[in-house]
Protein backbone atom coordinates (compact mmCIF):
# COMPACT_ATOMS: atom_id res chain seq x y z
CA UNK A 1 0.00 0.00 0.00
CA UNK A 2 1.33 3.46 -0.96
CA UNK A 3 2.63 5.60 1.87
CA UNK A 4 2.54 9.42 1.75
CA UNK A 5 5.88 11.24 1.79
CA UNK A 6 4.77 14.83 1.10
CA UNK A 7 2.88 16.94 3.64
CA UNK A 8 1.46 20.45 3.17
CA UNK A 9 1.20 21.28 6.84
CA UNK A 10 -0.15 24.87 6.71
CA UNK A 11 -0.56 27.64 7.53
CA UNK A 12 -4.22 28.28 6.76
CA UNK A 13 -5.17 31.01 4.26
CA UNK A 14 -1.61 31.09 2.93
CA UNK A 15 -2.12 29.51 -0.48
CA UNK A 16 -2.13 25.88 0.64
CA UNK A 17 -5.30 25.00 -1.27
CA UNK A 18 -3.95 26.50 -4.49
CA UNK A 19 -0.62 24.72 -4.06
CA UNK A 20 -2.40 21.45 -3.35
CA UNK A 21 -4.27 21.80 -6.65
CA UNK A 22 -1.12 22.70 -8.59
CA UNK A 23 0.75 19.69 -7.22
CA UNK A 24 -2.17 17.34 -7.88
CA UNK A 25 -1.96 18.19 -11.59
CA UNK A 26 1.63 16.99 -11.86
CA UNK A 27 1.74 13.50 -13.43
CA UNK A 28 4.44 12.36 -10.98
CA UNK A 29 2.75 13.69 -7.84
CA UNK A 30 -0.32 12.14 -6.23
CA UNK A 31 -2.30 14.19 -3.73
CA UNK A 32 -4.98 12.70 -1.50
CA UNK A 33 -8.46 13.14 -3.01
CA UNK A 34 -9.56 14.36 0.41
CA UNK A 35 -8.06 17.44 2.07
CA UNK A 36 -7.75 18.17 5.77
CA UNK A 37 -7.70 14.56 6.92
CA UNK A 38 -5.69 15.42 10.06
CA UNK A 39 -4.53 11.86 10.65
CA UNK A 40 -1.62 13.27 12.62
CA UNK A 41 -1.62 15.98 15.29
CA UNK A 42 -3.28 13.97 18.02
CA UNK A 43 -2.94 16.87 20.45
CA UNK A 44 -5.55 18.85 18.50
CA UNK A 45 -9.30 18.57 18.83
CA UNK A 46 -10.43 17.95 15.25
CA UNK A 47 -14.00 16.81 14.71
CA UNK A 48 -13.62 15.48 11.18
CA UNK A 49 -10.36 13.55 11.08
CA UNK A 50 -9.36 10.25 9.49
CA UNK A 51 -8.13 8.52 12.61
CA UNK A 52 -7.93 4.93 11.40
CA UNK A 53 -4.56 4.11 9.82
CA UNK A 54 -5.93 1.71 7.22
CA UNK A 55 -8.63 4.18 6.18
CA UNK A 56 -5.94 6.84 5.93
CA UNK A 57 -3.67 4.72 3.73
CA UNK A 58 -6.59 3.83 1.47
CA UNK A 59 -6.69 7.48 0.38
CA UNK A 60 -3.43 6.87 -1.48
CA UNK A 61 -4.22 3.58 -3.24
CA UNK A 62 -4.32 5.34 -6.62
CA UNK A 63 -0.78 6.71 -6.33
CA UNK A 64 0.79 4.06 -8.56
CA UNK A 65 4.46 4.84 -9.16
CA UNK A 66 4.21 8.54 -8.24
CA UNK A 67 7.46 10.15 -7.13
CA UNK A 68 5.64 12.03 -4.37
CA UNK A 69 2.47 11.05 -2.51
CA UNK A 70 0.96 13.81 -0.46
CA UNK A 71 -1.81 15.36 1.57
CA UNK A 72 -2.72 18.77 3.03
CA UNK A 73 -3.89 19.35 6.60
CA UNK A 74 -3.49 22.89 7.92
CA UNK A 75 -3.61 21.88 11.59
CA UNK A 76 -0.31 20.00 11.33
CA UNK A 77 1.70 23.22 11.58
CA UNK A 78 -0.05 24.42 14.73
CA UNK A 79 0.07 20.98 16.35
CA UNK A 80 2.88 20.42 18.83
CA UNK A 81 3.06 16.70 18.08
CA UNK A 82 2.37 16.34 14.34
CA UNK A 83 6.00 16.78 13.26
CA UNK A 84 7.22 13.91 15.42
CA UNK A 85 4.19 11.77 14.53
CA UNK A 86 4.84 12.22 10.80
CA UNK A 87 8.53 11.43 11.32
CA UNK A 88 7.71 8.17 13.10
CA UNK A 89 5.30 7.33 10.28
CA UNK A 90 7.78 8.14 7.48
CA UNK A 91 11.15 9.75 8.28
CA UNK A 92 11.76 10.35 4.57
CA UNK A 93 8.82 12.75 4.29
CA UNK A 94 9.06 16.15 2.63
CA UNK A 95 7.40 19.06 4.44
CA UNK A 96 5.90 22.15 2.80
CA UNK A 97 5.16 25.13 5.06
CA UNK A 98 3.33 28.12 3.58
CA UNK A 99 3.16 31.34 5.57
CA UNK A 100 1.36 34.64 5.25
CA UNK A 101 1.63 38.01 6.99
CA UNK A 102 0.08 37.12 10.38
CA UNK A 103 -2.30 40.08 10.40
CA UNK A 104 -3.70 39.25 6.97
CA UNK A 105 -3.78 35.58 7.87
CA UNK A 106 -5.87 35.88 11.05
CA UNK A 107 -8.24 38.36 9.41
CA UNK A 108 -8.80 36.00 6.48
CA UNK A 109 -8.92 32.93 8.73
CA UNK A 110 -11.69 34.45 10.83
CA UNK A 111 -13.78 35.05 7.72
CA UNK A 112 -13.13 31.51 6.49
CA UNK A 113 -14.12 30.06 9.86
CA UNK A 114 -17.40 31.98 9.89
CA UNK A 115 -18.09 30.51 6.47
CA UNK A 116 -17.24 26.95 7.54
CA UNK A 117 -19.15 27.14 10.84
CA UNK A 118 -16.05 26.93 13.03
CA UNK A 119 -16.74 30.52 14.16
CA UNK A 120 -20.04 32.19 15.03
CA UNK A 121 -18.80 35.65 16.03
CA UNK A 122 -19.07 37.61 12.80
CA UNK A 123 -17.27 40.66 14.18
CA UNK A 124 -13.49 40.13 14.01
CA UNK A 125 -12.72 42.02 17.24
CA UNK A 126 -15.39 40.05 19.11
CA UNK A 127 -13.74 36.82 17.98
CA UNK A 128 -10.33 38.02 19.15
CA UNK A 129 -11.78 39.03 22.52
CA UNK A 130 -13.33 35.58 22.97
CA UNK A 131 -10.01 33.71 22.79
CA UNK A 132 -9.52 33.41 26.55
CA UNK A 133 -13.02 32.05 27.14
CA UNK A 134 -12.65 29.58 24.31
CA UNK A 135 -9.32 28.36 25.61
CA UNK A 136 -11.27 27.19 28.64
CA UNK A 137 -14.06 25.63 26.57
CA UNK A 138 -16.54 28.48 26.89
CA UNK A 139 -18.48 30.27 24.10
CA UNK A 140 -17.57 27.68 21.50
CA UNK A 141 -19.90 27.61 18.47
CA UNK A 142 -22.21 24.58 18.27
CA UNK A 143 -20.81 23.94 14.77
CA UNK A 144 -17.19 24.26 15.87
CA UNK A 145 -14.97 21.52 14.42
CA UNK A 146 -11.46 22.93 15.07
CA UNK A 147 -11.66 24.68 18.47
CA UNK A 148 -7.88 24.86 18.94
CA UNK A 149 -7.54 27.03 15.85
CA UNK A 150 -9.84 29.67 17.33
CA UNK A 151 -6.78 30.77 19.33
CA UNK A 152 -5.99 33.27 16.59
CA UNK A 153 -2.97 34.86 18.28
CA UNK A 154 -1.33 31.49 18.85
CA UNK A 155 -2.04 30.18 15.36
CA UNK A 156 0.20 32.87 13.84
CA UNK A 157 3.15 32.40 16.20
CA UNK A 158 4.98 30.86 13.27
CA UNK A 159 8.57 30.68 14.57
CA UNK A 160 8.17 27.84 17.11
CA UNK A 161 5.91 25.97 14.70
CA UNK A 162 8.42 26.15 11.84
CA UNK A 163 11.30 25.36 14.18
CA UNK A 164 9.66 22.10 15.23
CA UNK A 165 9.67 20.87 11.63
CA UNK A 166 13.19 22.12 10.93
CA UNK A 167 14.46 20.30 14.02
CA UNK A 168 12.83 17.06 12.91
CA UNK A 169 13.15 17.12 9.11
CA UNK A 170 15.97 19.60 8.42
CA UNK A 171 16.64 20.08 4.71
CA UNK A 172 13.45 18.20 3.84
CA UNK A 173 11.46 21.31 4.79
CA UNK A 174 10.66 24.08 2.31
CA UNK A 175 9.07 27.35 3.46
CA UNK A 176 7.02 29.24 0.87
CA UNK A 177 5.67 32.70 1.58
CA UNK A 178 2.25 33.75 0.34
CA UNK A 179 3.95 36.82 -1.14
CA UNK A 180 6.22 34.53 -3.23
CA UNK A 181 3.23 32.55 -4.46
CA UNK A 182 1.43 35.71 -5.57
CA UNK A 183 4.49 37.24 -7.21
CA UNK A 184 5.68 34.13 -9.08
CA UNK A 185 3.54 31.01 -8.61
CA UNK A 186 5.66 29.04 -11.07
CA UNK A 187 8.83 29.60 -9.03
CA UNK A 188 7.09 28.80 -5.73
CA UNK A 189 5.65 25.62 -7.21
CA UNK A 190 9.03 24.75 -8.74
CA UNK A 191 10.71 24.77 -5.32
CA UNK A 192 8.39 22.03 -4.12
CA UNK A 193 8.68 19.99 -7.30
CA UNK A 194 12.46 20.21 -6.95
CA UNK A 195 12.25 19.19 -3.29
CA UNK A 196 10.46 15.93 -4.11
CA UNK A 197 12.51 15.21 -7.25
CA UNK A 198 9.69 15.38 -9.80
CA UNK A 199 9.96 16.58 -13.40
CA UNK A 200 10.50 20.36 -13.44
CA UNK A 201 9.20 20.79 -17.00
CA UNK A 202 5.53 20.22 -16.17
CA UNK A 203 3.59 23.41 -15.41
CA UNK A 204 -0.03 23.45 -14.18
CA UNK A 205 -2.54 26.26 -14.62
CA UNK A 206 -1.89 28.73 -11.85
CA UNK A 207 -5.48 29.65 -10.98
CA UNK A 208 -6.47 30.96 -7.55
CA UNK A 209 -8.33 28.46 -5.37
CA UNK A 210 -10.28 28.91 -2.11
CA UNK A 211 -10.88 32.69 -2.47
CA UNK A 212 -12.80 34.61 0.19
CA UNK A 213 -16.54 34.74 -0.59
CA UNK A 214 -19.74 35.89 1.11
CA UNK A 215 -20.80 33.76 4.01
CA UNK A 216 -23.91 31.64 4.52
CA UNK A 217 -26.16 32.23 7.49
CA UNK A 218 -24.60 31.53 10.88
CA UNK A 219 -28.12 31.16 12.30
CA UNK A 220 -28.98 28.44 9.77
CA UNK A 221 -25.75 26.61 10.61
CA UNK A 222 -26.65 26.81 14.28
CA UNK A 223 -30.06 25.26 13.68
CA UNK A 224 -28.45 22.50 11.60
CA UNK A 225 -26.14 21.74 14.54
CA UNK A 226 -29.11 21.61 16.94
CA UNK A 227 -31.06 19.23 14.69
CA UNK A 228 -28.43 17.06 12.95
CA UNK A 229 -30.93 14.40 11.80
CA UNK A 230 -33.04 16.99 10.00
CA UNK A 231 -29.90 18.51 8.49
CA UNK A 232 -28.72 15.07 7.34
CA UNK A 233 -32.09 14.36 5.73
CA UNK A 234 -31.96 17.71 3.96
CA UNK A 235 -28.53 16.91 2.51
CA UNK A 236 -29.88 13.66 1.10
CA UNK A 237 -33.01 15.21 -0.38
CA UNK A 238 -31.54 18.45 -1.78
CA UNK A 239 -29.04 18.32 -4.63
CA UNK A 240 -25.55 19.84 -4.15
CA UNK A 241 -26.35 22.49 -6.76
CA UNK A 242 -29.53 23.50 -4.95
CA UNK A 243 -27.70 23.58 -1.62
CA UNK A 244 -25.12 25.96 -3.10
CA UNK A 245 -27.93 28.24 -4.28
CA UNK A 246 -29.51 28.19 -0.82
CA UNK A 247 -26.18 29.07 0.81
CA UNK A 248 -25.72 32.01 -1.58
CA UNK A 249 -29.28 33.17 -0.94
CA UNK A 250 -28.86 32.93 2.83
CA UNK A 251 -25.79 35.18 2.59
CA UNK A 252 -28.13 38.08 1.74
CA UNK A 253 -29.55 37.89 5.26
CA UNK A 254 -26.21 37.17 6.96
CA UNK A 255 -24.18 40.04 8.44
CA UNK A 256 -20.84 39.81 6.66
CA UNK A 257 -17.43 40.31 8.28
CA UNK A 258 -15.60 43.39 7.09
CA UNK A 259 -13.63 42.87 3.89
CA UNK A 260 -11.04 45.49 4.88
CA UNK A 261 -9.35 45.50 8.26
CA UNK A 262 -9.66 48.73 10.23
CA UNK A 263 -6.31 50.57 10.17
CA UNK A 264 -6.22 51.04 13.95
CA UNK A 265 -6.81 47.33 14.56
CA UNK A 266 -4.18 46.50 11.97
CA UNK A 267 -1.63 48.71 13.69
CA UNK A 268 -2.43 47.12 17.05
CA UNK A 269 -2.00 43.61 15.65
CA UNK A 270 1.25 44.51 13.89
CA UNK A 271 2.63 45.72 17.20
CA UNK A 272 1.53 42.49 18.89
CA UNK A 273 3.13 40.30 16.21
CA UNK A 274 6.33 42.33 15.71
CA UNK A 275 8.59 40.12 17.84
CA UNK A 276 7.15 36.95 16.34
CA UNK A 277 7.85 38.25 12.84
CA UNK A 278 11.44 39.10 13.79
CA UNK A 279 11.97 35.62 15.23
CA UNK A 280 10.64 34.00 12.06
CA UNK A 281 12.79 36.26 9.90
CA UNK A 282 15.93 35.08 11.67
CA UNK A 283 14.83 31.45 11.65
CA UNK A 284 14.21 31.21 7.89
CA UNK A 285 16.79 33.87 6.94
CA UNK A 286 14.29 36.03 5.07
CA UNK A 287 13.70 39.78 5.23
CA UNK A 288 10.12 40.10 6.47
CA UNK A 289 10.16 43.85 7.07
CA UNK A 290 7.33 44.26 4.52
CA UNK A 291 5.08 42.36 6.95
CA UNK A 292 5.48 45.15 9.52
CA UNK A 293 3.62 47.68 7.37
Amino acid sequence: MSKPNLFLVGAAKSGTTSMERYLSEHPQIFMSPRSEVHHFGQDLMIKFRVADRNEYLELFTGAGDAVAIGEKSIGYLFSQTAASEIYRFNPDSHIVIMLRNPVDMVFSLHRQFVRSGNEDLVDFTDALAAQSDRLHGRRLPPTCHKPDLLQYFEVVRYAPQVERYLNVFGARVVVVLFDDLKADPSAAYGRIVDLVGADQDFQPRFDVHNPTIDLPSVAIRGQMARFPRVASMGRRLVSPRARRRLRRASAVFQPQPDRVLDSAIRAELLHRFEKDIDQLSQLIDRDLSAWNQ
